[in-house]
Formats: C-alpha cells, structure tokens, sequence
C-alpha cells in the first residue's frame, strides 16, 4: 500500500545505535518502544486508546540472544510508524509484566521458549487480531506488512460504521471479502462491476507479444515450472501482489516455462523462478533487451514495493477521472472495502483553465501517495454540475471541496480544511487509522450525465435582451 510503500522507503533511510538496555524509556535512545511496566500503564496507554498496538512480550533473563537482533530492529520500525502505530514492549522477567502477558496467555509457550512473542491489537484490546513468535528469521518489512493490512482492515470496518462484534479479527473480515471478490485468477479477471478484481494473470506465449511487448503497462513476468519448489512458495505471493495492484496500470505474469520453451530460450531462463520486469512506456517499442531482472524481495509486499518503483520511472500516467455519469460512479467506486475520494472543484469560470489543472494535479498527487493500497480510487467533478452529490455529503461550504465515500458500506467522511496535499494526505490516513469519523447515508448519491470538460478555459454566457421589456414605447 502507499502506506507500506512510505514505510518501506522511511525503513531505509532509519537506522539506529547499540543501547545499554534492552529498551530504553520513551524519548530516550533511539527508539520510540513504549516500554509498559506496569499493568496500570498498560490499561492507560493501551487499553484506553484508539491506536493499533503491537505489543511483544520479552523476558530479559531468557530472551538475550534473541533480543540482540530483534530489539534494535523493533526500535527502528518503531521510529519509522511512529505517529501512525504504537510499538510496545512488555518484560516478562517482572510480577507486573506477568500479569499484563496472563491476559493474553502471552506467558504460555515462553516459559520454555527463547523466543518473544507479539500480539497485533486493534479495535477490541482484549482480542489480538493476531499473535505469534518472533523468530529470528523476522524481518521489519514483514512487521511493516502486518500493521499496514490491519489498518486497511479496519479502514474498511469503520467506514462501513459495522459494530465490531460483527467482524472477530482481521483473517475473519479478509475472508468475507475475499468471497466477495472474482475468485478467478486465471487471467487479469474484472469483477461485476467492471473493475478487475487482480493484476495477475496467467501467460501462454501465443499472447506474450501482445500482453507485455506490445503493452504500455509495467510488466513483471515469473518464468516458472511446476515441479519448482521455490515457484510455489512463489506463487501466493505473486497473486497477493496482484490484488493490491488492481487498481494499477500494471500486469503481474505467470509463465510456465516448460510449455514455452521458446520464451524461456529468448529470456535467458536456466533456473526456477526466475523473475523478469519490462518498463511501462511506448506501444510496441519494447524489446526483449527492455527486461531486467527483478531485484526486490519475493514477497507480496516486495513485489508491490518493485513494481511500483518501476511505474514512478516508466509507467503511463493514471488522469484522475471526471465523474460525468453514475455508470461511471459505480464503474470506479464499486467494490468490497473500496473507498472514493471525490474532488469538487470550482467553476471553469472561477479558476481557468490552469487553475483547474493545478487543482487535478494536487489530486493525482495525492492519488499516487496512495498507489498500492488498493482500497482507493480517485475522481473529480466541477462543483454545481452534481447537485444530487453535493445535497447528499453536505457539500455546503464552496470549492475546491473533497469527499471519501465507501459505496459498498454507503457511508462517507468529509474534508474540512486547506486544500493541500499535505492536509488531504492527513484526512485519508486518518480514515485508515480510524481517527476520522464517517456518517452513514441512506442511498448512494443521485448523480447527473453530464458532459466532460474539454480542457479549455470556459466563455461566460451571454444573455440578450429585448430593450423593450425595460422602456416603454417611445422611449426607444
């Protein structure tokens, strides 16, 4: 998501340096762990906030050698969400640590256990959406990963307004709208409404040249075989991949390379996966020499974090869309935990030509802060030519003026504020921490037909009158 994406890239540039304790208290050192020592902070600060937790449960006499790699990572990922999610730590060495674990059979396996454990908490404190040990194999993206998928899941369960008790945990809610969504992965599927449900498709080579050489998308091509160990851990990832980048103007490709000899012999293929990128760019200009292999990580958020990388430098260019019919509202904003930011901006009269693009500029860059998330679409309107729209989110207070409706849910949230990049960012992160409130609708907004603007600086009407409706006869 562009959230993970900012992480990811925030990751990089964080480091952190050796401390003389295993976590030092907030604001001290490197790190920004809230340690809770007791269970009065731990109800206080966690319990009684709105923030999503991760939590680990360590123990300073047992967990040495895990911690001397595991702390200073978890102190560096701490730094980089700070602001967007609380990172706790609890010690089980202490009576008070023991009490706070016993709610949460934290204590259980790391009796016998040298390794911490960690608990992901998000909208009911009582109930970790998720628990498991941290081994030594544990990577911060993957903690990146699993924060930025809880938040996106309740995005979604606030801004529908559902009671919590309806949706137990994250894998409980992924799995309603998993069955919501086209289960096909066989091609680059659309859903009902006309929105493809993935990025992944299946390749054979008669359709190579047309889907990746001749294509002006991003293309990443797994060159894989069936009997590949290393392709099916693989492929998971890739389809997950896919998912998120829906919403993108890009192709996820599964070869297998066995049934297409020819193509393995023209991309070099001697081993299994092997992973080729082909830049965005030109129809029909692309050559075998364009690809490149892949060098990201092969994990879903890896390969997301890859591709669009590549689109930044080579991809076409995504025009924010001009809502000019409900066929339209529904083609962009239909779909299971989907949200629509819609833009309201002023008459051609009012802001020109330019001021206009300057306006569907700031959207777009917006929009592309926000790649890779896939529950966000993007559009505009000028502001009187949808009355409906604007009776029905209250848009009372003038242009330029910003709405995030989820159609699925028919619930919405409105912008109040400077109409900034940086303050609209803000507004859309605080719908996917659950800071922003959403008020319910009846109906999903009556929208008019209209006709789309042709990018050129409007021509104020001119009325004539009949001089005679203002002079009686003879004054003329």
């Amino acid at each position: 998501a562009f959230l993970l994406s900012f992480l990811l890239l925030s990751l990089r540039t964080t480091t952190t340096t050796a401390q003389t304790t295993i976590y030092p208290p907030e604001g001290e050192g490197d790190g920004n762990v809230i340690v809770l020592d007791t269970y009065n902070d731990f109800e206080n600060q966690v319990l009684k906030n709105d923030f999503i937790w991760m939590i680990q449960f360590y123990d300073s006499s047992k967990h040495r050698s895990s911690l001397k790699t595991l702390a200073p990572m978890y102190m560096q990922v701490s730094q980089v969400v700070k602001g967007l999610f609380n990172l706790g730590a609890v010690d089980l060495a202490t009576e008070e640590g023991k009490r706070i674990a016993s709610d949460y059979a934290a204590d259980d396996d790391n009796a016998n256990n040298d390794k911490p454990k960690i608990i992901i908490l998000t909208e009911n404190k009582k109930n970790p959406v998720e628990t498991f040990v941290a081994e030594d194999s544990l990577q911060p993206q993957e903690i990146l990963g699993k924060l930025t998928k809880y938040a996106s899941t309740l995005l979604s369960q606030r801004l529908g307004g559902e009671p919590p008790h309806l949706v137990d945990n994250a894998n409980d809610y992924e799995k309603r709208g998993e069955k919501a969504r086209s289960s096909s992965d066989t091609s680059s599927s659309s859903s009902s409404s006309g929105k493809r449900s993935t990025a992944f498709t299946r390749l054979k080579g008669s359709d190579f040249d047309d889907k990746v050489l001749n294509s002006p998308q991003v293309v990443l091509v797994a060159f894989t075989a069936a009997w590949c160990g290393h392709c099916k851990k693989l492929e998971p990832e890739f389809k997950q991949a896919g998912k998120s980048l829906a919403g993108e103007d890009v192709l996820l490709a599964w070869v297998d390379a066995e049934q297409e000899p020819d193509l393995a012999r023209t991309y070099g293929v001697q081993g299994f996966p092997t992973i080729k990128l082909f830049p965005g760019g030109g129809r029909g200009t692309k050559t075998a020499e364009d690809a490149k292999d892949f060098r990201h990580e092969r994990t879903a958020q890896g390969i997301v974090e890859g591709v669009l990388e590549e689109v930044g430098k080579s991809g076409v260019p995504k025009e924010i869309p001009e809502l000019t019919s409900m066929a339209l509202l529904k083609d962009e904003c239909q779909g299971t935990n989907h949200i629509c930011v819609i833009a309201a901006l002023p008459h051609i009269l009012d802001s020109g030509a330019d001021g206009r693009n300057k306006y569907r500029d700031l959207v777009s860059s917006v929009s592309k802060s926000f790649k890779g998330i896939g529950a966000f679409s993007f559009m505009w309107f000028e502001g009187g030519s949808q009355p409906g729209l604007l009776k029905a989110f209250d848009l009372t207070f003038g242009f330029p003026a910003l709405v995030a409706f989820s159609m699925d849910r028919q619930a919405f949230a409105v912008f109040h504020g400077s109409f900034s990049e940086k303050k609209i960012s803000a507004f859309l992160h605080g719908i996917t921490t659950g800071r922003q409130k959403t008020t319910q609708i009846d109906s999903v907004p009556e929208i008019s037909t209209v006709e789309p603007w042709d990018g050129q600086d409007g021509a104020p009407v001119e009325e004539e009158f009949d001089l005679s409706d203002f002079f009686d006869e003879g004054e003329l």
